[in-house]
């Protein structure tokens, strides 16, 4: 018996692959959409930013139902091994050509999920030449936008800032303030005014050991030396520790200009 040029066997195969698609179909629909609120959930929870959790749970969705598509692929005699070798070949030539982009996207998420430092956090980045200092001002999946002390606007990518060491300065709930110090030399040396800025600040005792009060040469001449002294301290006693620390560093440095940065 033949109907339209099918026989009846041809036909009750194409309605049972038509089935069967149609399940395997209903199927990813369902594990997508799961998977997808799944991750939202879990972003609420971890307190990831919601267009993160958006993106992987549609990323995920996304490839849910890909991966269904390619299991539908064989029930109408569609080869899916050549297609998942053109696939894997295209995703291959794309990601060497776009190998950086994909390392900075990559570690952003990671910097986004895992939350090593978040905004408003001063950070130190480690890199060959001199490390880079400032506060987060965002976090983008490909760059990190960072505010130095001189009020420069710094971009990173993500990939420096997951590879290199990174410090978090403010990790501990401790506000950094900077003070500058304008001294003549005369005979006293770096090591001498360094040791004397160091030994006073650690005597008051609204300013923090860890991470140590720190001094860095910001200008030198043959008549004046200009300090920056930063320090660390809670942010309830920071108006205190500032105003101590400017009395006892003028009181120990007679002859010195002190003055606040930030």
């Amino acid at each position: 018996m033949t109907t339209t040029g099918f026989t009846q066997d041809q036909l009750i195969g194409a309605l049972w692959n038509i089935g069967r698609a149609l399940a395997i179909l209903i199927v990813g629909l369902v594990l997508a959409r799961l998977a997808r609120q799944g991750i939202m959930r879990l972003g609420v929870s971890r307190r990831i930013a919601v267009n993160l959790a958006a993106l992987i749970g549609n990323l995920a969705q996304m490839l849910i139902i890909a991966f269904a598509c390619v299991l539908i692929l064989p029930t109408f005699g569609v080869d899916w091994t050549g297609l998942l070798t053109l696939i894997g070949t295209v995703g291959l030539a794309i990601s060497f050509a776009f190998q950086d982009l994909l390392k900075n996207i990559i570690a952003g998420i990671y910097i986004l999920i895992e939350r090593p430092f978040q905004i408003g956090d001063v950070i130190t980045v480690e890199r060959a030449g001199s490390p880079i200092t400032g506060t987060v001002q965002a976090i983008e999946l490909r760059v990190t936008a960072l505010r130095t002390a001189e009020g420069l606007q710094v971009i990173v990518p993500n990939g420096t800032l997951f590879t290199e060491i990174l410090t978090n300065r403010t990790a501990f709930n401790l506000q950094r303030d900077i003070i500058s110090v304008c001294v003549e030399p005369g005979e006293r040396t770096l090591s001498n005014l360094t040791s004397t800025i160091t030994d006073t600040l650690r005597a008051i005792p609204e300013i923090s050991g860890s991470p140590a009060p720190s001094t860095r040469v910001e200008n030198s001449s043959p008549t004046q030396l200009k300090l920056h002294v930063e320090f660390w301290s809670a942010p309830e006693a920071e108006a205190t520790a500032t105003g101590a620390a400017v009395l006892a560093l003028r009181q120990a440095l007679p002859d010195a200009d002190v003055s606040v940065i930030a």
